[in-house]
């Protein structure tokens, strides 16, 4: 059992690799997602706003002397930085969900999406939306904290892995 931030407690079953969600009693089988694959989803800088800079006289009036500085103040640039980081974390979201949870999206459910958005998403877009309709959103750090302490090997693992070395054969 795992306290979350939000007063819940959810269930984990470590050995079946399941999560129970505490309010509505829904059943998750979960998988481990890759560490390095997730950092590379965090550090990816690809679309991130330079700072912008700002033209400075350091000189006077009557002599300028002109140089630049950078300007993180900008609005602009604090507005494209939080849509960056924003989009950072929806794919971090929707790699975890949908990487982590073992779950088939039926059949029909593209359809049901399309309804509401003409956008075509993509299939872990698609099993990220799924299983976020499945729990309660104040659920979602409680399951994303399960699926990542699924990535820390179990005694059980370790084990198991220590017992394939050619040396303990």
């Amino acid at each position: 059992m795992t306290n979350g931030s939000n007063g819940y407690v959810s269930t984990i079953d470590a050995k079946a690799r399941t999560w129970t969600s505490p309010t509505n009693g829904v059943v998750l089988k979960l998988r481990q997602v890759s560490a390095g694959l997730l950092a590379k989803i965090q550090s990816d800088r690809r679309g991130k706003p330079a700072i912008p800079t700002i033209r400075v006289n350091y000189g006077s009036t009557t002599a300028p002397e002109w140089g630049t500085e950078s300007n993180p103040d900008d609005p602009v640039y604090k507005e494209a930085l939080a849509n960056w980081q924003s989009d950072i974390s929806n794919r971090v979201a929707i790699f975890v969900i949908s990487a982590g949870v073992d779950i088939e999206v039926p059949d029909g459910y593209a359809a049901e999406i399309a309804e509401w958005d003409e956008r075509v998403f993509t299939p872990p877009e698609l099993k990220y939306f799924y299983v976020t309709q499945l729990i309660p959103a104040s659920e979602l750090a409680l399951l994303t904290d399960a699926i990542l302490s699924q990535t820390v090997p179990t005694e059980e693992g370790i084990a198991q892995a220590t017992a394939g070395f050619p040396s303990n054969s």
